[in-house]
């Protein structure tokens, strides 16, 4: 099994010296290596950006540097399914010839050549498999999709997030993730000061501007996913501050059942998905107000609704996903509907 990236630009280069996430990929690009799970990564190296030139441009990049690539794939061309999420990635899928190509969006996208990007990468997918029914339709939505499509939701490593048990004792609020449009850093900033006695810890790649924040909200930086179990651990309430933005409204956010699988409450942002999950120990809010009240009612819960959360994650592991995906997969051929 094989994994490529969103790739490094030559844009990056003047980052490698002070980052080291920088650093990592771009010897990924060099030379390709198998993670701990034995998934060979292969990280492509293309002149500027996704996303930052000119869609027309984007594909011609993807073109030129197609021969480089196909050399460090080697084996892997002939692979039989390519799933892709990355849209602006679709003139890559001419590296793999023999593939069947789903098409699996975790999120609607709303950038006009992240979009024109999907609308051509529907042209040749042979099925949809979106982790949400409001994907689903925000992609298919003005396409003229006849191809098979499905709803598989985003899941959980749950033995490696429920394995950090309940050793210790647990206090505040925590949000782990990005730090992007999608986060609503106006609700977290609201929502402490009305709570000033709980504490916050905010974990991501720290975005270039960050607003003012009460000295009860604690910006710790991006967390090595081998360290997120045991940073999760640790607090009583997982937060999911999700912003007006409106990739939010279909998301599945995997965060959702990490938390739940680590023992925590969840604390979110109502939405027409997260309506419809209805899990045990999930709190959603609408403004600040319901926020507070909602993170006060999270943090008091016990044992009986921290296993009830885990039970639902449970149900939601990536293996039980992966079989679901791979089944849909061998089943799509683009001249019929499932």
């Amino acid at each position: 099994m094989a994994h490529v990236a969103t790739p490094v630009s030559l844009a990056h280069l003047g980052k490698a010296m002070r980052d080291e996430d920088v650093r990592a990929r771009l010897e990924s690009a060099r030379a390709p290596r198998s993670d701990a799970d034995g998934v060979r990564q292969f990280v492509p190296l293309v002149p500027a950006p996704l996303g930052s030139v000119p869609t027309a441009v984007n594909e011609a990049q993807l073109r030129l540097t197609g021969p480089w690539r196909r050399r460090r794939l080697g084996a892997f061309r002939s692979a039989d399914v390519v799933f892709v999420d990355q849209p602006l990635l679709g003139p890559a899928i001419a590296d793999f010839p023999r593939a069947k190509i789903i098409y699996r969006p975790t999120d609607a996208h709303h950038d006009p050549r992240a979009r024109a990007a999907e609308v051509r990468l529907l042209e040749r997918a042979d099925g949809i498999s979106a982790a949400s029914a409001s994907t689903l339709e925000q992609v298919t939505a003005g396409t003229g999709w006849t191809g098979p499509s499905t709803v598989i939701e985003n899941g959980v490593e749950y033995d490696r997030f429920a394995s950090a048990g309940d050793g210790g004792e647990r206090s505040g609020v925590v949000y782990l993730g990005a730090l992007d449009a999608r986060f609503d850093w106006a609700l977290v900033a609201d929502l402490a000061r009305a709570l000033p006695d709980v504490s916050f810890t905010i974990a991501g790649p720290r975005p270039a501007v960050v607003p003012a924040l009460p000295a009860n909200v604690a910006l710790v930086g991006a967390v090595p996913y081998a360290q997120a179990p045991a940073l999760l651990a640790r607090h009583a309430v997982g937060l999911l501050p999700l912003s007006d933005h409106p990739g939010n409204a279909g998301r599945s956010p995997m965060k959702y059942y990490e938390y739940l699988a680590a023992g925590l409450s969840v604390v979110a942002r109502s939405s027409d998905e997260l309506r419809r999950r209805a899990d045990t120990n999930v709190h959603l809010y609408d403004d600040v107000v319901g926020a507070a009240r909602a993170v006060t009612s999270a943090a008091a819960g016990g044992e009986a609704e921290r296993a009830a959360g885990r039970r639902a994650a449970q149900g939601m592991g990536w293996a039980d996903r992966a079989k679901r995906l791979l089944a849909f997969a061998d089943s799509a051929h683009r001249g019929s509907a499932t």
